[in-house]
C-alpha cells in the first residue's frame, strides 16, 4: 500500500508513476495508489504500446536495451487504484496465473489487508488514518487521488514540524524523531 504520484517538481514529462524496466520480472504492484488526476493520461506503456503520460511503464526498453514483454506477463498487479481510470483494478488479466514458475492463482476475494508487512497499526503511527494509501480508503487529504490517499507522519513531520515545503523542494532539514513522534 502505497502513493505513487510519478511527478517530480521540475519535470512536468516523462514522468511514470510506477516503471519496471526491462527483465525486471516477478514483481508485486498490490492495493497502492497510482497517478495523479489531471497529469497522467493512459494506463500502460509496454513493448507493444508506447502512449503520452501513462500510470504504468513496464517492460519498455531503450536504445540499448530492448524491450522486455516477460516483465508484463510476469507483474502481479491487483487491487491498484489508478487516476486514469479512477477506479481500482481488479483485472485477472493482470494476475501472472499461467506462468510454468510462480505462478499466482486470481486471488477469491478484493478484500486487501491494511498492511501486508504488521499485524496492526504501529503505536507511534498517532491518531492519523490507518492505512493511509489504498483503493478502499476514502476522505484522504492528498489532492489528485480522489480521496484514496492521506499524508503519512514522516510527511506531516516535515511539513509541520520540520518546516519543509509540501513539494519537497528547498534546503534540507534536520529530522528529529523526538520532535515529530
Amino acid at each position: 500500500r502505497n502513493r505513487y504520484n510519478g511527478t517530480e517538481v521540475g519535470r512536468p514529462d516523462n514522468a511514470v508513476a510506477a516503471i519496471l524496466y526491462p527483465y525486471s520480472r516477478y514483481y508485486n504492484l498490490v492495493g497502492n495508489v497510482l497517478g495523479e488526476s489531471g497529469f497522467h493520461q493512459s494506463y500502460q506503456e509496454s513493448p507493444t504500446a508506447h502512449p503520452s503520460r501513462p500510470v504504468y511503464m513496464v517492460g519498455t526498453g531503450a536504445s540499448d536495451v530492448p524491450d522486455d514483454p516477460l516483465t508484463v506477463t510476469s507483474t502481479f498487479r491487483w487491487g491498484n487504484y489508478d487516476t486514469v481510470n479512477a477506479a481500482a483494478l481488479f483485472d485477472a488479466a493482470e494476475v501472472p496465473s499461467g506462468l510454468s514458475q510462480y505462478a499466482n492463482p486470481v486471488p477469491a476475494s478484493n478484500a486487501l489487508p491494511a498492511s501486508f508487512y504488521l499485524n496492526a497499526k504501529p503505536t507511534w503511527w498517532g491518531v492519523m488514518p490507518w492505512p493511509a494509501a489504498g483503493p478502499d480508503v476514502t476522505g484522504g487529504d492528498l489532492a489528485g487521488v480522489g480521496g484514496h490517499a492521506y499524508q503519512i507522519p514522516a510527511e506531516v513531520c516535515f511539513s509541520t514540524v520540520m518546516g519543509g515545503p509540501a513539494d519537497g523542494t528547498g534546503a534540507p532539514r534536520t529530522f528529529s524523531a523526538a520532535s515529530c513522534y
